[in-house]
C-alpha cells in the first residue's frame, strides 16, 4: 500500500463556523476558555497555564509546515465574528496502518455547560 499525503484545504467553512489553522496570536483567546474548569470536567488533566498555551500554539504553528502534514490542530471560530470557540484536531499516527486520532473541544459558554 502506498501512502498518498493528504492536504486539507483551509479554512473549512460551515454554515456557522470557520475551521482554520491556529496562529500564535490566538493564545489569549484559547487561554480564555481553556482555563475554565468546566472545559476540563471530562478530562484527566488540569486547566493549562498561559505559558502552556503559548508553548502549545508555538508547537502547532511549527507543525503546520511539516511535509507531509500529519497534524491539523484547527481553531473553530464563529463565522460571523471570528471569535474562537473551540478546536478540532486530526492527527495521522501511521498512514500505512491507517491509524489516526480525531478530537474536538468547545468553549463552555458555547456548549451549554
Amino acid at each position: 500500500m502506498v501512502f498518498c499525503p493528504m492536504t486539507i484545504p483551509l479554512p473549512l467553512v460551515t454554515r456557522r463556523l470557520y475551521l482554520r489553522d491556529y496562529t500564535e496570536a490566538d493564545a489569549a483567546a484559547v487561554y480564555a476558555y481553556a482555563r475554565e474548569p468546566a472545559y476540563w470536567q471530562f478530562q484527566r488533566a488540569e486547566p493549562p497555564s498561559a505559558q502552556q498555551i503559548d508553548a502549545l500554539l508555538c508547537f502547532v504553528v511549527m507543525a503546520q509546515a511539516a511535509s507531509p502534514r500529519t497534524m491539523y490542530f484547527l481553531a473553530a471560530t464563529h463565522k460571523d465574528t471570528g471569535d474562537i470557540i473551540g478546536e478540532g484536531v486530526l492527527k495521522i499516527l501511521s498512514a500505512p496502518d491507517r491509524q489516526g486520532e480525531i478530537g474536538f473541544g468547545v468553549a463552555p459558554l458555547e456548549n451549554g455547560i
